[in-house]
């Protein structure tokens, strides 16, 4: 027993996440392991991959290329990808392979981007942390390089930060668009599912930041730390939680203090729907009811909602 693996990898992991930060975007994705990883995503982590022409490639790694660290059919391979799609940029996404034999992704981009001319991206990710953590080490290095240093302040516009398709589907989505454009504001950028090369270089126009997931929290500290952005987390669930949110988002555009993320709800009996999620959130100020359902758990460590169960009568998440 003394070898039992007390850590079991994610279903979704860093990998994953990376790629769906990058997806929408005119990018060259290379996954770099033998296969599995690569339908792992595409298969299952990645709905838009279904009838959609944006390829996602494997670099086809295979045993002696790892032994002997055969580089260059590698760089190779990537070359002639991007001759294909001459794409804005490359993204070299790791795997658990490249993770033992310690691929540096960082030299590959740097070949790579003397080799097409466009900015290169390599991501350590290993395929043993959660996709949020991909998602934000992918969005925040695509930020860094294409949004500048410096934006003029676009009034009444917010960024909707850290969605991607493992977390919020498209009429979820659509639904959070609805409601942010009824409260009045403009949505700047759409980080990550629907954003463009145009609308990542003009992230940081926006007022303030609405982050909805783990990755978007960590993607908004990081925009304020670059923009000196105001942002806040959370989500319209629920007739008062939508009320709640709207008022907070008022503020934070007013420029009056606002609590960016909400309290932790440590007593609440609660069903959580979901994985990776450690702790019910609920608003400042707000009595989190005992008997209550967490669902919407796909915000994962960030934001989980709650309904009294005299509201809702079934179990099911």
């Amino acid at each position: 027993m003394k070898r039992f693996s007390m850590n079991l990898p994610p279903l979704a992991p860093d990998y994953s996440g990376a790629c769906s930060a990058l997806f929408n975007l005119d990018s060259t994705i290379v996954i770099h392991d033998a296969s599995g990883c690569t339908g792992n995503y595409t298969c299952f982590d990645e709905p838009r991959w279904y009838g959609s022409r944006k390829p996602v490639y494997c670099s086809g790694l295979r045993k002696m290329d790892a032994v002997f660290g055969n580089e260059q059919a590698l760089l190779d391979r990537i070359t002639r990808a991007w001759e294909v799609q001459h794409s804005a940029l490359v993204a070299m996404v790791g795997s658990p392979v490249p993770m033992v034999i310690g691929t540096d992704f960082e030299g590959l981009a740097r070949e790579i981007e003397l080799r097409t001319g466009v900015p290169a991206f390599g991501f350590f990710t290993t395929g043993t942390q959660p996709y949020p953590v991909g998602v934000a080490a992918a969005c925040i290095a695509v930020i860094d390089r294409f949004a500048g240093e410096k934006a003029e302040k676009v009034r009444n516009s917010v960024n909707i930060l850290g969605v991607t398709p493992l977390d919020m589907g498209r009429g979820n989505l659509d639904g959070l668009k609805a409601f942010v454009e009824r409260q009045g504001y403009t949505i700047n950028c759409c980080c990550a599912t629907d954003w463009t090369m145009d609308t990542l270089s003009r992230i940081g126009a926006a007022q303030f930041n609405l982050a909805v997931t783990q990755a978007g929290v960590e993607i908004a500290r990081h925009l304020e730390r670059k923009f000196g952005t105001p942002w806040l987390a959370g989500a319209p669930v629920g007739e008062e939680g939508a009320k709640e949110l709207a008022e907070r988002m008022r503020r934070c555009a007013s420029g009056e203090p606002v609590d960016a993320l909400p309290e932790v709800c440590e007593s609440a009996d609660a069903l959580v729907a979901g994985d990776w999620a450690q702790g019910a959130w609920k608003s400042p100020n707000t009595q989190c009811p005992a008997g209550s359902i967490a669902s919407g758990c796909s915000l994962i460590n960030t934001l989980v909602m709650f309904w009294p169960m005299n509201e809702r009568k079934d179990s099911t998440p």
